[in-house]
């Protein structure tokens, strides 16, 4: 069965917008679209003695399920439009009463997911995600890959991946899992390390030098190492981006990673906000994976 990308929606421009380029990504790679809707704020409805009790969730469960209708035509457009000799994805729709986590922990127990997609909003601070819940907790706790979409990413096709690098042992688990993605978009790939002027050299993690040179020369004329120098490193990786075209840019994200060990800092506030390009987050993969539900058990606390 194939995996699907998991893309949550609130049926705005900007949730629309990201689920565009979610089908973009899955139908390269070939997956599923589960579109996902989940609505907490559903009032109770009242009732007085003597008049019939009127069933109102009906009318908003029509709506929404008429509006993700739209939607996913809308997207299977795009898939034929874009790719017409591509195996074109499955859309499916969930529509959830209560809170986005419980909708997210048993979407995951019914199917496979890749990963986890959705808009960043725009209008608003940079550290604030979808239903206005904190986009830095979200991706410090979620074992799943997430890729957060700005409203102006304008993308024909994922072509040309960017992999910043802290040369730390957690990148080996990233590149294994880009490098797979990479294969499958028939992508190139660009890893990306930044040395800040004025700051002391860190060693690297030897094993991350020796697996980086030989991915680079299985593939030399798809994926490349580039080192390059800036002061500020959010501001060096966007500069460098832009420069170079890259249509996703990929990070790694771990609690005690060097490079998000300068998140107090605001290095993803800076990215967040600066990004005119999706941003794919990668937390740490094990070997041994967890059942999905499981991968996302740790966002229990997580309030929306």
């Amino acid at each position: 069965m194939k995996k699907s990308i998991l893309v949550i929606t609130d049926l705005t421009d900007n949730a629309a917008h990201a689920a565009e380029t979610a089908t973009i990504l899955a139908t390269q790679i070939g997956c599923n679209i589960t579109l996902l809707y989940c609505n907490n704020t559903i009032s109770a409805i009242s009732y007085y003695p003597g008049i019939p009790l009127a069933d109102e969730s009906i009318t908003w469960y029509e709506h929404v399920k008429n509006k993700l209708k739209i939607l996913s035509d809308l997207l299977k457009q795009i898939a034929k439009e874009k790719f017409p000799t591509h195996s074109q994805p499955v859309i499916n729709s969930l529509i959830r009463e209560g809170e986005l986590l419980s909708g997210i922990q048993k979407m995951l127990t019914e199917s496979r997911v890749e990963l986890i997609a959705m808009g960043a909003k725009s209008g608003s601070s940079a550290d604030h995600f979808l239903f206005g819940s904190d986009t830095k907790t979200v991706v410090d706790h979620s074992t799943l890959p997430i890729l957060i979409v700005p409203p102006a990413v304008q993308l024909s096709a994922f072509i040309h991946l960017t992999f910043a690098s802290n040369l730390m042992e957690q990148d080996i688990n990233a590149l294994s899992y880009l490098s797979n993605l990479r294969r499958k978009l028939s992508a190139n790939l660009e890893i990306l390390h930044i040395k800040s002027y004025g700051k002391p050299a860190r060693s690297p993690y030897s094993p991350v030098k020796k697996y980086i040179e030989e991915i680079c020369a299985k593939k030399p004329t798809l994926i490349n190492f580039k080192q390059v120098y800036g002061k500020k490193v959010s501001s060096r990786i966007i500069n460098y981006c832009g420069e170079s075209r890259t249509d996703l840019l990929v990070l790694s994200h771990q609690h005690h990673s060097y490079l998000f060990g300068i998140h107090r800092d605001g290095i993803v506030d800076q990215l967040l906000s600066k990004q005119h390009l999706p941003l794919l987050i990668i937390p740490k993969m094990k070997t041994e994976r967890k059942s999905n539900a499981k991968q996302y058990s740790d966002l229990s606390n997580i309030v929306y």
